[in-house]
């Protein structure tokens, strides 16, 4: 738990600066389509891990059964299946988003979904060079903007996140344990992403 306190981590961050509720539904490794190439705990990818009350237990229940609606699902996802891009195809990555947009929308008819594109400049989860970050944001900005093109969903929407200061490799104090961001890398990509969400709900500054 000392790595993994997920009151730490920017989705608590951003609900905090908007005094809002929030679920965090995440599972380390996965991807939508394809988990680490690493290695990963779950069994399937995140596509099937989503809808579940209780990730570990596939016959616990599902949230597509549940009446309660947020206001927004905020998806940031794609950073597993980004590894196994360049031996896949950007099609199937492509549908992939598809598929799990529109199983966002059956179990959650009323709420906003924003998908939040990573920027060029700031450094990501296990990147080791600008360099690659440039590549893994073009690749995910080209295939969820594909994605969200294939459906007629005037409630859902694109958000391009750029902390600034941006979170650096430069910048030991960004950085906690086997490659990802630190408290202070995670307020720096929250305290972008607050403001996106704001906006976009209505909720002002």
């Amino acid at each position: 738990a000392r790595h993994q306190d997920a009151t730490s981590a920017w989705p608590s961050l951003v609900a905090g600066r908007l005094d809002a509720e929030y679920h965090n539904i995440s599972w380390s490794g996965s991807g939508v389509i394809w988990n680490a190439e690493g290695g990963c705990t779950a069994d399937v990818p995140f596509h099937d891990l989503f809808p579940r009350l209780l990730g570990s237990l596939p016959g616990a229940g599902s949230i597509e059964s549940t009446d309660w609606q947020p206001d927004a699902v905020v998806v940031y996802l794609g950073g597993n299946d980004w590894w196994s891009l360049h031996k896949k195809s950007d099609e199937a990555l492509i549908e992939a988003f598809q598929a799990f947009l529109a199983r966002v929308r059956t179990a959650r008819p009323q709420a906003w979904i924003c998908v939040l594109l990573p920027s060029a400049s700031c450094v990501g989860a296990c990147i080791g060079s600008l360099e690659e970050q440039a590549s893994f944001a073009a690749d995910m900005t080209r295939c969820w903007t594909a994605a969200s093109s294939r459906l007629s969903d005037p409630l859902l929407c694109l958000e391009l996140v750029s902390p600034q200061p941006p979170c650096s490799l430069n910048v030991a104090e960004d950085w906690g344990q086997m490659g990802h961001w630190s408290v202070q890398g995670n307020a720096k990509w929250a305290s972008a992403v607050a403001p996106l969400l704001a906006a976009r709900l209505g909720w002002g500054s």
